[in-house]
Order: C-alpha cells, then sequence, then structure tokens
C-alpha cells in the first residue's frame, strides 16, 4: 500500500482544498479507517471498468462512461466513526459536469487526510475536474445519516479489495437539493 504522503508529493500544491471542524459534535472519522479507504479507492482505480476519465454529473446514468452524482463511497461494518467520501455538484452549478478518473477521488482523498484530518484535525472537501465544479467531501459515515440517507435511494455496488474487505458505493437521488445526499 502506498502511503498517502507519497501520492500527496505526487499532486501539485493548489488551494481548491478546504478544511473544516467535523460537523457531528467535532469527532472525527478515525484516520486509519480513512487511509484503508483511500486504498480501497486506489485498488479499484485499477480495475480495467476505472481506468479511464468519466464525466460525472447530476442527470447523468452510471455506466461505462459517465458517473450519476451524489455519490458515497464507504468501507462497511466499521461503525460509525468510519470515512466516507461523499461526491456531488457544487451547489452553485447543478447541471456542472467534470471530467474525471476514480484514481482522482482517491487522491483528493488523500490531500484531505493529510491536510485536514492529520494537519487540523478537521474534515474537508476538495474539488475535483479541470473546473472544480465536483466537490469530493472526506466525512465520517454518520454525518449527517449519510449511509442511511444514501441506501433509501440507491443500489448499492462493491468490489472485494484484497486485504480490506468490500468498497461500497451507491448513487443518491438527484432530484434532492444540491450539495447533499438524501
Amino acid at each position: 500500500m502506498l502511503h498517502p504522503i507519497v501520492l500527496l508529493l505526487a499532486l501539485p500544491f493548489t488551494s481548491s482544498l478546504d478544511c473544516y471542524p467535523a460537523p457531528i459534535r467535532g469527532q472525527l472519522p478515525i484516520l486509519d479507517h480513512c487511509q484503508e479507504l483511500v486504498y480501497a479507492l486506489t485498488y479499484a482505480s485499477g480495475l480495467p471498468a476505472n481506468l479511464k476519465a468519466k464525466e460525472w454529473g447530476r442527470g447523468l446514468r452510471s455506466t461505462d462512461f459517465t458517473e450519476h452524482l451524489p455519490k458515497v463511497y464507504w468501507l462497511p461494518g466499521r461503525g460509525p466513526q468510519t470515512c466516507a467520501v461523499s461526491l456531488d455538484v457544487d451547489p452553485l452549478y447543478p447541471e456542472a459536469r467534470e471530467v474525471f478518473k476514480l484514481a482522482d477521488i482517491a487522491v483528493a482523498a488523500t490531500r484531505i487526510i493529510n491536510l485536514c484530518l492529520i494537519g487540523r484535525r478537521q474534515v474537508g472537501r476538495d474539488f475535483l475536474g479541470p473546473t472544480g465544479k465536483v466537490i469530493g467531501k472526506l466525512v465520517r459515515t454518520d454525518a449527517p445519516m449519510i449511509i442511511r440517507a444514501a441506501l433509501r435511494e440507491g443500489q448499492p455496488r462493491s468490489v472485494e479489495v484484497p486485504g480490506i474487505g468490500e468498497l461500497v458505493w451507491v448513487d443518491g437521488r438527484a432530484d434532492r437539493s444540491v450539495g447533499e445526499v438524501k
């Protein structure tokens, strides 16, 4: 497994990252779980279906070339303080579409872990795609009831990650307010 700092050093530093206090009583996700989630995302990004960049946005169906938003990725069975990555369009641009790879999500999560979770003891968000109109957030799975809400709306999909277990993701409904998975 690549150490998250190795992935971070491979990227130019930008100002697109925002750190902020954890919304639920200031409780942070468990660092080891976040690092396992990045490992799982990195593993999944190397699978044939995820090697190429896809267009991500609301109003799209998840296909070989496009991904529907909002979307949540997590590792099940680790309790409420485990890590999740939540993706959605910037609320200022509800029709936005961006092109990027699943590997870019892992890199964004790594940046958030290193600069926010470790560096400032906060959670955070990073902006994905050429114009940064898709937001990837690193959150606790219970912030705010993110997994339960996503599961009510979508069919979970998963991939088995050696040494980690299952990486699960689900699409939320896009007909709700932008910026939240419901």
